[in-house]
């Protein structure tokens, strides 16, 4: 007997399970002729196999995306009781269980798909991980990501359905009619791509001057006393990181070990898609596998208010160690530029790709004592699913279309024209920007002035009101970074 367990991928308990007594060869892929079907862009229409050999079974790969165990990519390993693998670096997880037992410790809403012996056909189930709007990859990704008979280049994190946003959902208190995206639109594109929100957030307040992270005026929302939050769960609430008119950052302690603890501010607790817009945001960082990007730790909801649980990074941000140490030469400026678009790379190498949507040197740590570049503040997707429309971060430093739910990686790669100008000049960069209408900064390469057409030319290629002009990927920013650099 071999049972199989679909964990969700935040609580980690079963939601699904599938029980096998007499096939010696159990299949996990996206086609219906597998035994355990699974709908996700990352799965490959035959993925994984688990094959028995006398008495005990075997984990074979056979998917293009890999097959992985305790984060390790694997090919063919024997089966441990309790074993979890993962399909794909970012797909579902599944336990595997051996003998009679494992059947006793299911819940009981569990127990009665656990039919030993047969092939369930699980197709047309919707559980908390398969996307129920997505039958099969060639019905829901374009076909210059793949194509029939292929299964997709990279990975995809797709949108579970208890996430998704119901489509009588109200708008953000105080929000107006005539939006310019419907909670219907969001649901048709990927929701996983962010930008800050809470950690060290900047509002968009001409008087107060950027990069001054977590810092609280009386013009943003009120500041809620730690005090109020001592203990939440197993966390002692230390004080705040950050505060903005969404959510709240504390530093939390636990164990003898110090945390990130997110959370939303009161004014938005009873928003119905309070819990979800934090939820999803802690799904997108529980499949970020990357020393550059804070480690999700785990999400709860007390008192009916969500919190988010980060690893907390010491060191200390970017924008604080420019002002200490003051501007960077040119070499220096290129190779801190070079470590954020490797992140870039990584983040946009999904598909659809993850935005961070706010690339800025406050949202950037120096890691201690390594002086590795952590980004942080991965939140945009609230503002999305709250509705919100006025833009997140430092004037200047964000694209036009920054919470726009067709938004390119472009976006990303606008906020490294002004962040290179500040490493260079250690001026705001809202110094170079001329005022578009009413609310909107527009950078203006040609405006740091004392520097190489070469370092302008590549500044005007990432915020180039013209799409044309624009890089075709990071990789090519990258590129013309180290060239620049052997001049």
């Amino acid at each position: 007997m071999i049972t199989l367990l679909l964990l969700h991928p935040l609580k980690r308990n079963p939601v699904q399970s599938w029980s096998f007594e007499n096939e010696p060869v159990v299949r996990i892929g996206r086609s219906t002729d597998n035994h355990v079907i699974l709908y996700s862009a990352v799965v490959s229409r035959h993925h994984v196999e688990l094959r028995q050999a006398g008495t005990s079974w075997e984990i074979v790969n056979l998917g293009t995306n890999g097959t992985y165990l305790d984060g390790k990519r694997i090919t063919k390993v024997p089966v441990v009781d309790g074993s979890i693998i993962r399909l794909a670096r970012s797909g579902p997880n599944i336990q595997i269980r051996l003998g009679m037992e494992a059947l006793k410790d299911l819940p009981e809403n569990l127990t009665s798909e656990a039919l030993a012996g047969q092939r369930i056909d699980h197709h047309a189930t919707v559980t908390d991980i398969t996307d129920a709007n997505q039958p099969n990859w060639d019905q829901s990704v374009p076909r210059d990501l793949g194509g029939e008979g292929d299964d997709p280049p990279t990975g995809m994190i797709p949108v579970p359905p208890h996430l998704r946003i119901p489509n009588d959902a109200t708008g953000a208190p105080d929000s107006s009619a005539g939006q310019s995206s419907s909670i219907s639109d969001i649901n048709q594109r990927s929701l996983y791509s962010a930008s800050s929100i809470t950690s060290g957030t900047q509002l968009e307040n001409p008087a107060r001057p950027p990069f001054l992270p977590h810092r609280v005026t009386a013009l943003e929302t009120p500041r809620v006393s730690s005090q109020a939050l001592d203990m939440v769960g197993a966390y002692r609430v230390l004080h705040i990181l950050g505060q903005g008119d969404v959510g709240i950052t504390y530093l939390a302690e636990r164990d003898g070990q110090q945390f990130v603890l997110k959370t939303l501010n009161a004014n938005w607790i009873n928003h119905p898609n309070s819990k979800p817009a934090l939820e999803v945001e802690a799904e997108l960082l529980d499949q970020l596998e990357s020393p550059f990007i804070p480690r999700f730790v785990e999400f709860f909801v007390m008192d009916n208010r969500p919190y988010l649980v980060m690893e907390k990074i010491e060191g200390c941000l970017l924008s604080q160690k420019v002002k200490q140490e003051g501007v960077c030469s040119l070499t220096q400026a290129i190779a801190k530029m070079l470590k954020v678009c490797d992140i870039l790379s990584y983040l946009h190498q999904f598909v659809p790709p993850v935005l961070h949507r706010n690339i800025e040197a406050s949202n950037i740590i120096c890691r201690d004592p390594s002086d590795d570049l952590v980004l942080i503040s991965f939140g945009a997707i609230k503002s999305l699913i709250l509705d919100r429309q006025s833009a997140v971060g430092s004037h200047g430093c964000i694209a036009p279309e920054q919470l726009s739910v067709s938004a390119t990686p472009q976006i990303d790669l606008y906020g490294l024209a002004p962040m290179f100008a500040y490493l260079l000049t250690g001026k705001n960069p809202v110094t170079f920007c001329k005022r578009q209408g009413n609310h909107h900064y527009q950078f203006v390469a040609d405006a740091v002035t004392g520097f190489s057409d070469r370092i302008l030319t590549i500044m005007r290629r990432l915020t180039h009101v013209d799409d044309s002009y624009h890089y075709a990927s990071v990789e090519a920013v990258s590129d013309d970074l180290r060239a620049l650099m052997m001049t």
